[in-house]
């Protein structure tokens, strides 16, 4: 669990991939995991099980989601996320987060203090339940000589519920780094230019959120 309370931001590169097939995606995880061992990345294992509730408004711009990983008792982390440019592939975002007990998430959400009644200028409360996703991560971090380097992570997410009658299954691949270095940021870029050309995949600037509910929403 990230410490209590945070502001600032993360740079991230977001892949996602789905099949109608479970034996299909799990063959191209398998291929992401070999890809990544390849651009000399490693597994940290410490796989969690997390269930994300998100929270939506009709014109909202950033993101909102409450995380609880299953197994760490009753708090959960509750962040805002809004991109504010992205750059060769590379999707830079201002972040608010903070741990909070379930028993308190409504409160925190609706404060008029919260990230989201600030810059969204109007929230309002939505049932969690209609927007509940749970998903299996497993962490890996880019082995470098240069300490600098070891800022670089990857996430694979294995979506293993979403909401009824989805006929497809999902996997997220994340590169990410909070350290807003050159340097780091030219490496990241590198990473994930490899990595678009050994999978055969292209980038995503949404989150979970836009690809799995807004339209819906929109409709």
């Amino acid at each position: 669990m990230r410490k209590d309370a945070y502001v600032g931001m993360e740079f991230e590169t977001r892949f996602f991939f789905s099949s109608s097939s479970k034996d299909q995606l799990r063959c191209k995880k398998e291929e992401i995991v070999e890809t990544l061992r390849n651009l000399n990345f490693v597994n940290l294992h410490l796989d969690t099980t997390e269930i994300n509730y998100y929270f939506q408004t009709p014109q909202q711009k950033g993101t909102l989601k409450y995380t609880v990983v299953l197994g760490y008792g009753e708090m959960g982390r509750l962040a805002y996320k809004r991109a504010v440019s992205h750059d060769n592939n590379i999707v830079a975002n201002l972040e608010f987060g903070e741990n909070v007990e379930f028993d308190r998430l409504k409160e925190k959400v609706m404060d008029s203090n919260s990230p989201a009644i600030l810059l969204e200028g109007e929230f309002h409360w939505n049932a969690v339940d209609n927007y509940r996703l749970i998903q299996k991560r497993s962490k890996y971090v880019l082995k470098s000589k240069e300490t600098s380097l070891r800022d670089i992570h990857c996430s694979i997410d294995d979506i293993i519920e979403l909401r009824p009658n989805v006929p497809l299954h999902y996997v997220s691949v994340e590169f990410e780094t909070s350290v807003p270095e050159t340097k780091i940021l030219q490496s990241l870029g590198e990473v994930t230019q490899k990595f678009q050309q050994k999978i055969s995949c292209v980038p995503t600037y949404n989150d979970k959120m836009s690809m799995f509910w807004r339209k819906e929403a929109t409709e």
